[in-house]
C-alpha cells in the first residue's frame, strides 16, 4: 500500500531538470500532438506557396491572372488548400477506423488518440481559407462586374458559384462557432444539430466547381471533382440498426446521484475491450442525436452496460423514456436514508424504448494509475472489471502487475454506483494473497503479501452532522462511508506525494497514468506526471492518457 504520509522521508527527490530531460518529458505527454500540428501547418504552408507560384507562371491560367490580378492567385491557391483540407476533414472521426489503426504498430508513431483535436484543426484550416477564398472572389466578382456590365449583386447571388459559395461559407462559419470548445459544452444539442451542415456543405463542395467562374486558357475547362463522404454517415445507421434487434434494453437500474446503468443483451459476436465506448441513440428521443457513453461492462460478461448521469436535456429526456422520472428518483433516496438496498429494480415503464448502439471505439504498462473524478469513473469500471474476471480466471499470461486507482468525489452518495465492484475486488485480492501464501507463489516484480489493485477514494465535500456521528460510531475494520478496506482520505488528492511514492516503488518502470474527469484536475495530475518523471533508464517515466470523445 502507498505510503502517501511519509513521503518526505523517500530517496525520491525533485530535481532540476536539464534541457534534454524537459524535451524527453514534452515528447512523452505533449510532444508527438503538437509535432504533427506543426507538420500539418506546414503541409498547408507548403500546399498554399506551391499553388501559388503554379497558378502564377502556368501557361493555361494566364488570362485569367491578367484580368483578375492577385485575386486570382488568392483565390484559387485557397481553393487547392480547401480540396485537401475537405478530403481529410471527415477521417479522424471515422471511429472505427481510428480504432482499427490503433491496434497496428502505427499508433506508435502517430497520436490518434488526438484525433478529434486534428479533426478540430482541418475544420479551422477550412474555415480560414475559406474566408481567404470568398474574400478574393469579392473581389474578383467586382472586376468581373466592372467588364463585362453583369449587377455585382446578381454575380454574388444569382449565380450558381455565387449561391453555392455562400451556402458553404454560411455553413461553415456556423460550424466552427457552434464548434468552438466553451460553446459546444453549453449548447450541445445545438453544436450537435448544427454540425449535420456537413451534409448540405458536401453537396455544394461536389457541384461548386462545376459552374465555371474562372476558365483556363484551353478546355477541358471546369470539371466537378469533389470526394463525397456519403456512405460514412450512412455506415453508422446501417450498423446501428443492424444490432437494433439483438441489443434490447434487458435492465434498468437506479443509482444514487441521478445515475442511471442501462443493460443491453450482448449479441453473437460483439466484439469490445474495456475502456472503450459507445454511440447510442434513441429514436423516441431524437433521430439524429447521437451521444458518446463509456461501456462500464467488462469484456468477460454476458452483457452490455452503460452508466449515464442525468443532468442535460438529453438525458433526462432519455430517462424519462426508461421509465425513470422524478418521483422514482426520490423513493431511491428515501430508500437510502431507511437503508434499503433497492438496486437491480426496474423502473416502471411499459414497453422499453428502442436503443441503437454504434460501436464500440477504442479510446500496456505493467504499472498503470487510474485517476476519475465523479461519473469519469465509468471507464475504469469496465477496466477494472475485466482486470478482476482475469484474476478470477486466469487464461495465459497477463503482463500488469500493479494498478493504483483514485476516485474523487464530491458527496458520500455517488461512491455507491460502483461499490459492489470494489468490494469484489478486495475479497478477490484477499483470496488470491492467501492463496499465493498458501501455495508460496511468487509474482516478479510484486511484493509477497502486496494487493495487484490498490484502491484509494477521496471525499471533497463537507460531512453533515449525522454522517460525522456515523463516521465517529462505526469506526472499525470498514471505512464508514465506502464500506471498504481501503480508508476514504478527505480532501484533494496531493499529486506530488502520490507521484513520488509510486516513482519510489517502481523505479526504472515506465507507468501509465490515464485521467477522466474535469480539465482542472486533468492539469495537475499531468504536470505532476512531467515533475516527477526521471530521466534515464534508472528513472521513472510517467505516460499521461485522458479520454477523449
Amino acid at each position: 500500500m502507498l505510503d502517501l504520509r511519509n513521503t518526505g522521508a523517500l530517496s525520491v527527490r525533485e530535481h532540476s531538470p536539464t534541457l534534454l530531460h524537459r524535451f524527453e518529458l514534452w515528447m512523452i505527454n505533449d510532444g508527438k500532438k503538437y509535432v504533427y500540428l506543426g507538420f500539418w501547418l506546414a503541409i498547408q504552408v507548403i500546399i498554399y506557396a506551391v499553388a501559388l507560384v503554379n497558378y502564377q507562371y502556368n501557361p493555361l491560367w494566364q488570362n485569367a491572372h491578367k484580368m483578375l490580378g492577385v485575386g486570382f492567385l488568392t483565390a484559387r491557391s485557397a481553393a487547392l488548400a480547401l480540396h485537401v483540407d475537405t478530403a481529410l476533414v471527415l477521417f479522424p472521426v471515422c471511429r472505427t477506423v481510428i480504432s482499427w489503426i490503433r491496434k497496428t504498430p502505427l499508433n506508435r508513431i502517430i497520436p490518434f488518440d488526438h484525433a478529434i483535436l486534428f479533426h478540430q484543426v482541418i475544420g479551422y484550416s477550412i474555415v480560414f481559407f475559406t474566408l481567404v477564398h470568398a474574400g478574393s472572389h469579392y473581389h474578383n466578382y467586382y472586376v468581373v462586374s466592372q467588364q463585362t456590365g453583369t449587377p455585382y449583386l446578381k454575380l454574388l447571388f444569382a449565380t450558381g458559384h455565387g449561391l453555392t459559395g455562400h451556402i458553404m461559407m454560411l455553413c461553415i462559419l456556423l460550424m466552427g462557432v457552434t464548434g468552438y470548445t466553451k460553446v459546444r459544452r453549453k449548447h450541445f444539442n445545438l453544436f450537435w444539430n448544427v454540425h449535420h451542415l456537413f451534409v448540405v456543405y458536401f453537396a455544394c463542395f461536389s457541384i461548386h466547381g462545376a459552374f465555371c467562374l474562372l476558365k483556363p486558357n484551353t478546355p477541358p475547362y471546369c470539371k466537378s471533382g469533389a470526394t463525397f463522404w456519403k456512405y460514412w454517415r450512412l455506415s453508422r445507421e446501417w450498423r446501428a440498426h443492424r444490432r437494433a434487434n439483438a441489443m434490447k434494453v434487458q435492465k434498468v437500474i437506479l443509482h444514487p446521484g441521478k445515475v442511471i446503468e442501462v443493460q443491453f443483451r450482448k449479441p453473437a459476436g460483439f466484439k469490445g475491450q474495456a475502456g472503450q465506448y459507445a454511440f447510442l441513440n434513441c429514436p423516441a428521443v431524437s433521430t439524429e442525436q447521437w451521444h458518446p457513453f463509456t461501456l462500464t461492462s467488462a469484456p468477460e460478461e454476458d452483457y452490455v452496460s452503460v452508466h449515464i448521469r442525468v443532468v442535460g436535456d438529453w438525458t433526462r429526456a432519455f430517462a424519462e423514456a426508461l421509465g425513470a422520472k422524478g418521483d422514482h428518483w426520490k423513493a431511491l433516496e428515501q430508500s437510502k436514508e431507511q437503508e434499503r438496498n433497492t438496486e437491480g429494480q426496474r423502473p416502471a415503464a411499459n414497453v422499453l424504448p428502442q436503443v441503437l448502439i454504434d460501436g464500440p471505439t477504442c479510446s500496456i504498462h505493467e504499472i498503470a494509475m487510474l485517476f476519475c473524478a465523479g461519473i469519469g469513473c465509468t471507464p475504469f469500471a469496465s477496466v477494472l472489471k475485466s482486470i478482476w474476471y482475469r484474476l478470477s480466471y486466469p487464461e495465459g499470461a497477463f503482463r500488469l502487475r500493479k494498478v493504483y486507482f483514485f476516485w474523487v468525489q464530491r458527496d458520500t452518495k455517488s461512491f455507491e454506483w460502483f461499490q459492489d465492484l470494489l468490494k469484489a475486488i478486495e475479497e478477490e485480492e484477499d483470496m488470491r494473497m492467501e492463496t499465493d501464501a498458501d501455495m508460496h507463489t511468487y509474482y516478479l516484480g510484486r511484493n509477497d503479501g502486496e494487493q495487484m489493485i490498490e484502491i484509494h477514494t477521496y471525499l471533497t465535500g463537507r460531512l453533515n452532522e449525522m454522517q460525522t456521528q456515523h463516521l465517529h460510531l462505526n469506526n472499525g475494520e470498514l471505512d464508514p462511508i465506502t464500506g471498504l478496506r481501503s480508508p476514504t482520505n478527505f480532501g484533494r488528492p496531493n499529486m506530488d506525494a502520490i507521484f513520488k511514492a509510486v516513482a519510489h516503488k517502481h523505479p526504472a518502470t515506465d507507468v501509465g497514468v490515464f485521467f477522466c474527469g474535469p480539465v482542472k484536475l486533468g492539469s495537475s495530475i499531468e504536470s505532476a506526471a512531467k515533475k516527477w518523471s526521471s530521466e534515464g533508464q534508472e528513472g521513472t517515466k510517467f505516460y499521461y492518457n485522458k479520454e477523449n470523445f
